[in-house]
């Protein structure tokens, strides 16, 4: 008999047929949502039910199965290429959907990136290939399964070699982007069917039925006791947007797959997008027989933990997804840690709230471990929270991106905002005559622009241009009743700033707010500033542009260094939140000219000319138009990775970063027994890793809760740049025993390093 899988622990064991017929199951695209032009659903199922089933076929040699009950073997009996090359021997030259699928089987356990290179080799590589294929004929005629594919009695090095070459070249001339989606849906399918199989883990696919009444029984459980001026327009909006999607036939349900949901900030967008998507989601269950799942992502990290309560109250159970995530798949509790992450890094769930970053970044790459999660974004409802705040250069890529998703993954789009960039329409600067429609869930959303009066923008470059004259004009501002949100660029001005004010108001009536904090001390602040609001407290929060979106901050007034326009629109937002402060709470600009490192300039230059008078809030929505359309016309962007895409140059692909890598160092602050204790559980399992020999212990169970551990090391941890680290640096880890690439600064070192109300210090007493 031959084995797909062995558990040394358990003994149990699957068999190869098993598997593959189980892959070839799991890998039938939906006709509901898939459709890629120019290829029918039934070639499609046909080639993608032979990807699954001939995924594995290497595992039938000898050394493979030798490997799989003793551990013993070397690179004779990786199974990956051999598939491969088996698959590729039943197709045409100029199939490229079959090299494709091809180079999806060649690289399931590795990143697609080195596909487009792996059989241009020769010499040792073809001679193992042809042992290897004799090995696989050998076995599985003797078990006498899948005999019709190793018909020829040896491997035709050459045909396979020239396959792999002239389907790769067939596609570049193809120069049609297309492809790439087809890349990345069909291996995310291979990938993520081939690892929950291989876990034994049994996916229940009874979704959960989403109503309406779920949101306003939370709402009336949430606002019980809290009513302000604007409850009645957030009413009016959500009504509204559901009679939009009321009205849609269901021909329109099946094929407008773009929305777009602009209102104001503090009108109740967030819990207004939740009903929209469970109406659509009601809809498309109707019209097309199919559960989608609901995704939400959002830019900010600080957005999303605030959004989580929302999303638990009226879902119940969620998948949460970020980077240093405490959160976990929670369906049952009984089933091993490593089984819960593959099922999180997986998205295997209904309702998923995410980020920016994990959404994009699993679209836009070569990574295996990120593309596991691609496949549930197909017939999804994705809802974009606060999209402006992707990095304008990408805007027409997004746009691109929105479009190709929604007509061949059948994904639904809610792009949600209150600043309308133009996303969709700058995806001319990178595809000629590309014309993307969307469908406006709030028609009538200008009168609600229109009607507010809760800030005027105060532009006040004439009386600021140094610190000295900020705080000066703060103090004779901020009347001693008021609450203040002061918004700087750097790291080192809100610190500077923050400090100046804690002399002049008393420290404990003044906090500050950065990404110099380590993760569990920014919550406490913002938890902190938002009981003081409650209870009308006067204080001033000093912050960094970490503060601008999603933070449900209501402050009197506001003071905001020059940014690009959506930024400063932001801050806005966290002034007068709910209209209870009266009518014009002043956001005043001012411009220090620290912005050269840190924002686009163009974007700046933009702002400052259009920032010429006052601005009332119901202004703000011509000027940002305004300021969208300028810069679709007049900015550079990236090309890059669509040129990538065109060609599955996954080295362009791999460059999109929506968070650009820069020199930055981890360093974690033992600021608490709690992380002491989380180093000390590292250690323990990395020793019980290093050493395992116990068959009892589950290896992979133990590098799970290695990366569980991680994760809660991150909420201890501040990114630190480089020359902040030039001499008189922390620790490494690996010198008190940690196998860690950090810094650390230990509880001994903290009043050296460490200050509990702005974060981390460098050797000069002056961060960055």
């Amino acid at each position: 008999m031959l084995y797909a899988h062995y558990n040394k622990n358990t003994k149990e064991t699957q068999e190869l047929i098993i598997h593959l017929q189980n892959i070839a199951d799991s890998m039938v695209p939906s006709k509901e949502y898939i459709n890629f032009q120019g290829i029918s659903n039934e070639e499609l199922s046909q080639m993608m039910k032979e990807t699954g089933f001939l995924h594995d076929i290497g595992k039938a040699m000898r050394s493979f199965q030798r490997y799989l009950l003793t551990g013993i073997g070397g690179d004779e009996k990786n199974h990956s290429l051999i598939s491969s090359a088996i698959f590729s021997m039943k197709y045409d030259f100029k199939n490229i959907l079959a090299f494709i699928s091809a180079s999806s089987i060649a690289m399931h356990h590795n990143n697609l990136f080195k596909s487009n290179t792996m059989f241009n080799q020769t010499g040792e590589l073809w001679s193992q290939l042809k042992k290897q294929y004799i090995e696989c004929k050998d076995s599985l005629e003797k078990e006498k399964i899948l005999t019709e594919y190793v018909k020829i009695s040896s491997l035709d090095i050459e045909k396979v070699g020239k396959f792999f070459r002239v389907g790769k070249n067939y596609l570049e001339h193809k120069n049609d982007d297309m492809w790439f989606f087809v890349q990345q849906y069909i291996f995310s399918k291979l990938i993520s069917a081939d690892k929950i199989d291989s876990a034994y883990i049994k996916l229940n696919n009874n979704n959960k039925n989403y109503l309406l009444e779920d949101v306003t029984r939370y709402l009336k459980k949430k606002n019980k006791d809290k009513i302000t001026t604007l409850d009645d327009d957030r009413n009016k909006i959500k009504e509204s947007v559901l009679f939009m999607i009321n009205s849609l036939s269901d021909e329109e349900i099946k094929n407008k797959r773009i929305f777009t949901l602009t209102a104001p900030t503090g009108t109740g967008k967030t819990l207004t997008s939740i009903s929209a998507a469970i109406r659509l989601y009601e809809r498309i269950k109707s019209a097309l027989g199919y559960s989608p799942n609901i995704i939400t992502a959002m830019p900010f990290i600080n957005i999303l933990e605030q959004t989580i309560e929302d999303y638990e109250g009226i879902f119940g159970e969620i998948l949460v997804h970020y980077g240093a995530c405490e959160h976990e798949f929670k369906k049952d509790d009984n089933i091993p840690l490593k089984d819960k992450l593959l099922l999180t890094n997986a998205w295997e769930n209904s309702v998923i709230v995410t980020t920016f970053v994990q959404l994009f970044e699993s679209i836009f790459t070569s990574s295996n471990a990120r593309l596991l999660k691609l496949n549930k974004m197909c017939g999804s409802i994705v809802i974009l929270d606060e999209i402006q705040a992707i990095n304008e250069k990408y805007y027409p890529l997004i746009g691109i991106l929105i479009d190709r998703m929604s007509k061949y993954y059948g994904t639904r789009f809610i792009l949600m905002t209150a600043t309308r960039p133009e996303i969709l329409n700058s995806a001319n600067n990178l595809v000629d005559n590309i014309n993307i429609s969307s469908i406006e869930l709030l028609r009538d959303n200008q009168q609600y622009f229109r009607k507010l009066k809760r800030t005027r923008i105060i532009p006040v470059f004439d009386k600021i241009q140094n610190k000295e004259n900020l705080i000066e004009f703060i103090c004779n501002t901020k009347k001693e009743h008021q609450s203040a949100l002061v918004v700087l660029n750097r790291i080192k001005d809100s610190i500077e700033i923050y400090k100046t004010l804690s002399e002049i108001y008393g420290k404990d009536n003044v906090l500050c707010l950065s990404t110099n904090l380590v993760g569990i001390h920014r919550k406490e602040i913002i938890e902190n500033a938002k009981k003081r609001i409650k209870n009308k407290i006067p204080f001033i929060l000093v912050s960094t542009q970490s503060v601008e979106a999603g933070v449900n901050l209501s402050f009197d007034l506001g003071f905001r260094d020059l940014a690009p326009l959506p930024s400063i629109i932001q801050v806005a937002g966290r002034i007068n939140r709910s209209g209870e402060k009266g009518e014009f709470c002043p956001v005043y600009i001012f411009d220090l000219e620290t912005h050269k490192n840190i924002y686009n300039q163009y974007t700046v230059k933009l702002t400052k000319n259009s920032l010429n008078k006052e601005i009332d809030e119901n202004e703000y929505e011509e000027l940002i138009s305004n300021y969208y359309k300028t810069l679709k016309e007049n900015m550079d962007f990236d090309k890059e990775v669509y040129n990538g895409m065109l060609k599955l140059e996954y080295s362009k692909i791999d460059n999109f970063k929506l968070i650009e890598e820069k020199d930055r160092h981890a360093v974690i602050i033992e600021c608490d027994e709690n992380i002491s204790k989380i180093l000390q559980d590292y250690n323990a399992t990395l020793v019980k890793i290093k050493n395992f020999k116990n068959m009892d212990i589950d290896k992979f169970e133990l590098k799970s809760q290695l990366k569980k551990i991680l994760q809660k090391i991150g909420l201890y941890t501040v990114e630190v740049y480089g020359k902040r680290l030039e001499s008189n640096k922390p620790i490494k880890c690996i010198d008190i025993g940690i196998e860690l690439d950090y810094y650390i600064v230990p509880k001994e070192e903290l009043e050296r390093y460490y200050d509990f109300k702005t974060g981390f210090i460098d050797e000069n007493k002056d961060p960055y």
